[in-house]
């Protein structure tokens, strides 16, 4: 059976990669591939590209698994995803037809696939012109920034800036407190330290082995902590790259989150597994390791006073854990979707979530209830930041765009959307104007005068 009347040996990297995953994910409901299924996808995608992307593939956990393939779908451009979606809907009624007499858990990754897709699939185009179109990557200009000119429709815009010099997505950025500089880490295992008025990259720490997948800058701006695939947490010199310490957490899969404690001396780290630890910052050792293995943790914050940590997980639910004792003291819960991002407010009373169900929450933390859901996005919401003294909201998505909120109204009051990739997690500039975001395109965008 040919896969949903495509040729995918002739598609772009990205868009071949999707294929992969779909067919991958769905002839694998049996959690195994037999010579048959092997030379089927080798026949598809040919015989080298189907044994990386295998590869690849076979590594991932199932709850990592949707991460990668909403990453993916996301970097689709509007033509591929026009061209894509009916064949696969297509493929996926035939999946579902030749396995309505198999086995339950088959029938069930093909109908969680089915949902996933829906959630994506191709909107009709809005009157408006199209997003600046993507340069190529110019792997010889790589620690240049790029001005992109304004979008039509917002002549007052301030241009934005393109930083590159990744290889593969951004998954987070970070100011210096001076707000000259600006940290990113990458999948392509790298952090980079960029000048943000020169545009440039000032330094390259050394590449590891694994993705770079969270990091953070301490206050007073001497120190990086970062974590990657691995399940390597590291603490470095923020002025010169130079590790002072790293901590491999074993057999718990890669790090999703982390975040250095209000006095600075802990770091809770998020792991993959469902885990959360408490490292001393001073030389790495745990101080407390709590959670239940299970459903994935995505992100994790600490609580203004230090004293709670907040967690957002692959189940829907945020929890509220208490540092000392290791218990969870309450959960949130109101999402559709798996929790990507959390952030307290400044007082601590409210939490922050984004999520998969292409929604951001503002929660009473006290009584547990959704004060206002903050709905516009069409695609994953991976990132969100309370900004301007609590009273608006930044928020960051797989559907390419980056939208200020208004709290008090619900409203949304900028949008960002002349991007080529879909981003992450954002930052605020200390100077409270500008905004950046990591994106899988492999660029950081810095977007000046957001929040004027």
């Amino acid at each position: 059976m040919n896969i949903m009347s495509l040729k995918p040996k002739q598609e772009s990297e990205y868009a071949k990669e999707f294929l992969f995953a779909c067919a991958f994910w769905t002839i694998a409901a049996d959690e195994q591939l037999n010579e048959g299924e092997q030379s089927w996808l080798s026949a598809q995608f040919g015989d080298a590209e189907s044994k990386t992307l295998l590869d690849q593939f076979l590594q991932l956990e199932s709850n990592r698994f949707f991460d990668v393939f909403d990453s993916l779908a996301a970097a689709l451009t509007p033509e591929e995803r026009n061209r894509i979606f009916p064949a696969l809907d297509s493929w996926l009624h035939s999946c579902s037809a030749s396995d309505s007499a198999g086995e339950a858990h088959e029938k069930d990754v093909i109908t969680e696939l089915w949902k996933r897709l829906d959630r994506f699939k191709p909107a009709p185009a809005p009157p408006s012109p199209k997003p600046v179109a993507k340069a190529p990557l110019d792997k010889s200009d790589s620690t240049q920034a790029r001005q992109i000119p304004p979008a039509a429709q917002a002549a007052d815009r301030l241009p934005l800036k393109q930083f590159r010099g990744h290889m593969s997505a951004v998954t987070a950025v970070c100011f210096h407190k001076n707000g000259h500089l600006m940290y990113s880490a990458s999948e392509d295992g790298t952090i980079k330290c960029w000048d943000v008025a020169a545009g440039t990259a000032t330094r390259s720490f050394d590449r590891q082995d694994a993705g770079v997948t969270a990091m953070t800058c301490s206050t007073d701006g001497t120190r990086i902590v970062s974590g990657n695939r691995a399940g390597v947490v590291s603490l470095r010199n923020a002025e010169n790259g130079d590790i002072l310490w790293s901590v491999h957490l074993k057999k718990q899969g890669g790090v999703t989150g982390v975040d250095l404690s209000p006095d600075g001396k802990s770091i809770v780290v998020a792991l993959e597994v469902g885990l959360i630890h408490i490292l001393m910052c001073s030389d790495g050792d745990e101080f407390k390791s709590f959670g239940k293995r299970g459903s994935m943790i995505h992100d994790c914050r600490f609580s203004p006073e230090g004293f709670h940590v907040l967690t957002g997980d692959d189940d829907k639910v945020l929890r509220l854990w208490d540092v000392a004792t290791g218990t969870e003291k309450k959960s949130l819960q109101g999402h559709s979707d798996g929790v990507l991002s959390v952030q307290f407010s400044r007082d601590g009373k409210m939490a922050l979530s984004a999520s998969r169900d292409n929604s951001v929450k503002i929660w009473n933390i006290a009584t547990g209830d959704v004060l206002i859901s903050l709905s516009g996005h069409t695609f994953t919401v991976s990132g969100a930041l309370f900004c301007k003294n609590d009273k608006f909201v930044v928020s960051s998505s797989l559907d390419h765009t980056v939208r200020v909120w208004e709290i008090e109204s619900g409203r949304q009051v900028c949008q960002r959307d002349q991007f080529t990739g879909g981003f992450l997690k954002p930052a605020i500039h200390p100077n409270g104007k500008d905004a950046a975001a990591g994106c899988s395109d492999a660029c950081v965008y810095l977007i000046p005068g957001i929040f004027e």
